[in-house]
């Protein structure tokens, strides 16, 4: 082999070499870029299923960092922001941008979290437009090493359950008062039977012409207030003597808030439709809820005002904001354009003799709550000082396939009577109108028990 053949085999052989090395080499680079994305890929899988975990959450998540700007938020605040019509774009916003309503102190309780690195729990009470809120909120550190680099926000509406809490203690103070109040009014009307009994008789045995008998009418006037008093507070004890039937509510609202502007500088503006589902209900006393809160309405309007009266069908989802069970409701709502109730007031309107009148009872709005829980429902109230007052009452749904009249239920004294003979009247009844009328009523209609409506 010639020198010039033998070096031609030596270099070729050191580049079919060097080919192997280059081969070598990019397979390994293959191979660290492999290295290098498996890892990616992995963080990546794993940011998805932490996203995924957080969306199935019911409670509204954020996450900020230390500068309390949002970097993650889940499905569930997104549509909270939604419904609140805030800031949707929220991501690298801070949280007093994206909620303006927050308190100065939530700052303090963030630096808390970031400086400490223990979680904070808290309860905020907010207003957002004419929704109040109630919020309880975790705030929960993000750390890395020795040091908290953000917090994991964790927010749940707790309004349903602070309403529910607020509905079961009023239920049961007013309980307690019932309690008290029915016992003191059924003997104190014991003793009135008596009184305006000996009255009655000694009427019957006095000279028709003399003074005398001026005076007992006037006692018997003054005794017959006082058993009207006993009746509301036996009404406020145990919802009072009331007969259930299916009945259609439609014209009952509309008498009872005509009746009771009557003579006043005020009128109703009424929107009750004629499809408005049954109820089973005693209409008297429903009436007499709806006069009481009327008149409440007109004695907040002593200038005059317009009173609107609407009643619709509802039906309320079991993650509504009421504090009482799903299903259909029959709601009317009696909204005035009054002077309106003092915020520190609104706990205490259904309270008995509360009231900030120098006249009324101050048993008015009070019997109406007895009679709207006894049948089932619930009443609510908003008010804002020198804008108005709205009151709203919901009655269930009748079931389903019942006709007016139907199902009469009979609550209170009656049950007591039913099936037993009637006692003998102690007096004979003296002709003229009191003999008249239909049963149960008086010959003249009686003006429901005024209320109170703080003056602010």
């Amino acid at each position: 082999m010639s020198d010039k053949q033998k070096n031609k085999a030596e270099l070729l052989s050191e580049l079919r070499k060097l080919r192997r090395q280059l081969a070598g080499f990019q397979s390994a680079q293959a191979d660290r870029g492999m290295v290098r994305a498996a890892p990616r890929e992995a963080l990546g899988e794993s940011e998805r299923q932490y996203r995924s975990t957080l969306d199935a959450m019911g409670d509204a998540i954020h996450v900020v960092d230390r500068n309390l700007r949002i970097r993650l938020a889940n499905r569930a605040l997104r549509e909270w922001i939604h419904e609140l019509k805030l800031d949707e774009d929220m991501i690298g916003k801070t949280v007093f941008e994206v909620f303006p309503f927050l308190p100065e102190e939530v700052l303090a309780e963030y630096r808390q979290v970031l400086e400490s690195g223990q979680v904070l729990v808290t309860e905020e009470d907010n207003v957002v437009g004419d929704l109040a809120i109630n919020t309880e909120t975790r705030k929960i550190p993000i750390v890395e090493g020795t040091q908290t680099v953000g917090v994991v926000t964790v927010i749940r509406d707790i309004t349903a359950r602070k309403q529910m809490e607020a509905e079961i203690l009023r239920a049961r103070k007013l309980e307690s008062l019932g309690v008290l109040a029915g016992g003191i009014a059924h003997d104190f009307n014991n003793i009135l039977t008596g009184v305006i009994g000996n009255i009655s008789l000694a009427k019957v045995l006095t000279d028709p012409k003399g003074k005398i008998l001026d005076r007992l009418a006037e006692a018997e006037r003054a005794a017959m207030r006082a058993k009207d008093l006993t009746r509301q507070l036996l009404t406020f004890a145990k919802g009072g003597m009331s007969v259930k039937r299916i009945v259609a509510l439609g014209g009952e609202i509309i008498d009872a808030a005509s009746l009771a502007v009557s003579g006043s500088r005020c009128r109703c503006d009424f929107s009750v439709p004629d499809g408005l589902w049954l109820v089973e209900a005693d209409s008297g006393q429903i009436g007499q809820a709806v006069s009481n809160i009327v008149l409440n309405a007109v004695q907040a309007m002593p200038q005059g005002g317009v009173i609107r009266v609407s009643a619709e069908n509802v039906s309320l989802a079991a993650d509504g904001r009421l504090p009482f069970a799903a299903g259909d409701y029959i709601k009317i709502r009696i909204a005035d354009e009054g002077v309106g109730i003092p915020e520190k007031y609104i706990e205490n309107i259904f309270d008995p003799y509360f009231t900030t009148k120098q006249t009324g009872t101050g048993l008015g709005l009070t019997t109406c709550y007895s009679i709207i829980r006894n049948h089932g429902g619930h009443i609510a109230v908003k008010s804002t000082p020198g804008v108005g007052t709205t009151f709203d009452l919901y009655l269930p749904r009748a079931a389903k396939g019942l006709k007016p009249g139907d199902v009469e239920h009979v609550r209170g004294a009656l049950n007591k009577t039913r099936g037993a003979k009637k006692p003998p009247t102690p007096f004979p009844a003296r002709e003229g109108p009191s003999s008249s009328g239909r049963r149960g009523s008086s010959p003249c209609p009686r003006k429901p028990s005024r209320d109170r409506r703080p003056s602010g």
